[in-house]
């Protein structure tokens, strides 16, 4: 439920509540930490700072361009970990426990806090389950903390995209978030999960298919029908019924090469040393590692070392044996995909309207394959609660909100959008989380 108290133009959820506490630093490791020039010239101005970085062999790397520059905290490994280089071997963070908190980073600020704004100044809170606070919905009400973490996100705010593609035509603003309050809706009623996002999937293809050649001239949007909401909500029983016939339910067999490929895809910034490429200088140092998960995820011939699994595991037939996330998993599953539609976050990310459906199915995707790999290294025959719940903050923090990795370096974007296009994507994606029967 979202919910406006603090003022009319701030929407988040007033059931959710958050503390920055039990937390073995998700925020510090395995991804890129950036700060602003200004940020890094404070922190270097600290004697103690540049005397760790020089016991380290480091320095803030700078990234982008010279009129906006920030630079990227130096990581250092730890086991399979990557961490920031002032976080303590107590998972606690240097920075804040010898200046305090208004030191550090405003991206530190405010993890697990994001922002997206609409072109009407409608500003929603999107929180990451990465961070299990916000998965576990424990800690303090989240309305007093709102008014100092969007003042610590400002530098960050996203701004929703004034259209977004649909096949040749550009889809305003103003509708695509009807369509996604539409999604979200039909996301938190009762059908299995795959079979709504194939039947979501399906409405928007018969739209894009009603609006038929654009003529409204280069880069101007083409209005929605009135009755398309409507429509796809008399549509939608239907159209479940169809993807319940149509694809069944899941079948606990090796996946055909282009459904492992895609899935591969997927979750291979999760593997070690890939993850290492992404936020490291000289990424190039680590290809040899990155060629054998490759290898290992197309042929399950090798072991593959991933973030959160303690043991290795293969991406093979063992896994997709292991019972699936069951029904009294799908609350946490469903709230979690539902919240980027709300928050809008989805679609401040993605760079058109199938790539949005095709970065739902791919977490849903990842939610139950995550979960089985983790049951499988342990050598169990069904996945449990928390191996659901560790799935959940894994698929938010690779495609579905927080950090988005699919995202972070061009070569990945390039890779998500030839994955967005190609042909039953979505349907390749979904045969990995089909209602488990057994």
């Amino acid at each position: 439920m979202s919910s406006p108290p603090l003022n009319p133009t701030l929407s988040f959820d007033s059931n959710q509540r958050f503390a920055c506490r039990d937390c073995p630093a998700r925020c510090c490791k395995n991804w890129s930490l950036t700060a602003t020039a200004s940020e890094v010239q404070s922190l270097l101005a600290l004697p103690w700072v540049r005397e760790r970085l020089a016991a380290a062999g480091c320095q803030p790397e700078r990234i982008g361009g010279r009129t906006s520059p920030a630079y990227r905290l130096p990581m250092r490994v730890k086991g399979r970990d990557l961490r920031c280089v002032f976080l303590d071997d107590d998972d606690l963070c240097s920075i804040h426990r010898r200046e305090g908190h208004e030191k550090l980073p405003a991206i530190c600020q405010s993890f697990p806090f994001s922002f997206v704004r609409e072109r009407t100044g409608l500003t929603h809170a999107s929180l990451s389950t990465y961070c299990p606070s916000i998965r576990d919905n424990y800690g303090e009400p989240l309305a007093p903390q709102l008014p100092s973490k969007l003042q610590q996100a400002s530098p960050f705010i996203v701004q929703l995209p004034e259209t977004l593609p649909l096949g040749p035509h550009l889809i305003a603003q103003t509708d695509f978030i009807q369509l996604a309050d539409f999604w979200a809706d039909a996301l938190h009623s009762g059908p299995p999960l795959a079979h709504v996002i194939g039947a979501i999937r399906d409405h928007l293809t018969m739209l894009q298919d009603t609006l038929g050649p654009s003529d409204c001239g280069p880069n101007r949007p083409v209005p929605l029908p009135e009755n398309v909401l409507s429509d796809g909500r008399t549509l939608l029983p239907d159209l479940l019924k169809q993807q319940s016939v149509r694809v069944g339910v899941y079948q606990p067999g090796l996946f055909p090469f282009p459904t492992r490929g895609i899935l591969a895809s997927l979750l291979l910034t999760l593997a070690y040393p890939t993850f290492r490429a992404i936020v490291e200088p000289r990424p190039y140092r680590f290809l040899p590692g990155i060629v054998r998960n490759v290898l290992g995820f197309a042929t399950g011939s090798f072991p593959l070392t991933l973030e959160g699994i303690d043991q290795p595991v293969r991406f093979d037939i063992s896994a997709w044996k292991v019972r699936g996330p069951q029904p009294e998993h799908e609350p946490l599953i469903r709230a979690t995909l539902t919240a980027g539609l709300r928050s809008r976050l989805h679609f401040a990310r993605a760079e058109s309207l199938p790539e949005v459906l095709f970065l739902l199915a791919g977490g849903l995707a990842i939610i139950h394959l995550y979960a089985r790999l983790r049951a499988a290294a342990d050598h169990r025959t069904a996945v449990h609660d928390d191996d659901v719940r560790q799935a959940v903050a894994i698929a938010d923090k690779v495609c579905l909100r927080h950090g988005n990795l699919l995202r972070v370096l061009s070569a990945s974007r390039a890779v998500l959008g030839t994955l967005a296009s190609l042909p039953n994507a979505h349907e390749r994606l979904l045969t990995a989380c089909l209602p488990d029967p057994r």
